[in-house]
């Protein structure tokens, strides 16, 4: 049985190369075939209770994968993080803690590729970098004061 079963398996991928691609009744039945099996005509809710409809369908997978995904937080990180050493010094927390300053935003400019993708005004970190005498204050000023929470992210996160 298990040599039978391996010849028609692999007959049937001879099949396939020589036929698979072509415009073809082979192709045609292999497609229609694959679609029938693929298509789902039924779904169990919770409750056991039956659903066919194509709209049901449709609401009945997005509820379950919503719920799927869907994530009501840790009760307690403590938890969690008692296992992870700590590597970060307390001479490191303040340097990170500290307020975000001009030279800092002028440096992440100059580390930025000046022809990569443009910002949402069209405007690559090439203008920024060479206009910088001009406009370096207006926007290191707009960078620090959201970094430090005083603007909206969704102001400028519309990519």
């Amino acid at each position: 049985m298990e040599k039978e079963e391996l010849y028609w398996e692999q007959r049937a991928r001879v099949n396939w190369l020589q036929n698979g691609d072509k415009n073809n009744v082979f192709f045609h039945r292999f497609a229609s075939q694959r679609q029938k099996r693929n298509k789902v005509e039924r779904l169990f809710d919770d409750s056991g209770n039956s659903v066919d409809t194509t709209k049901n369908l449709l609401n009945l997978a997005t509820s379950y994968f919503t719920e799927l995904f869907h994530s009501d937080g840790v009760a307690s990180p403590e938890v969690i993080l008692e296992g992870v050493e700590p590597c970060i010094t307390s001479q490191m927390n303040e340097k990170l803690d500290c307020e975000f300053t001009y030279d800092e935003v002028l440096k992440a400019l100059k580390a930025m590729s000046p022809l990569k993708a443009s910002g949402e005004d069209g405007l690559g970190a090439i203008f920024y970098q060479r206009f910088w005498h001009i406009v370096g204050r207006d926007v290191s000023r707009f960078c620090i004061e959201l970094l430090n929470g005083e603007h909206d992210y969704e102001t400028i996160n519309h990519t």
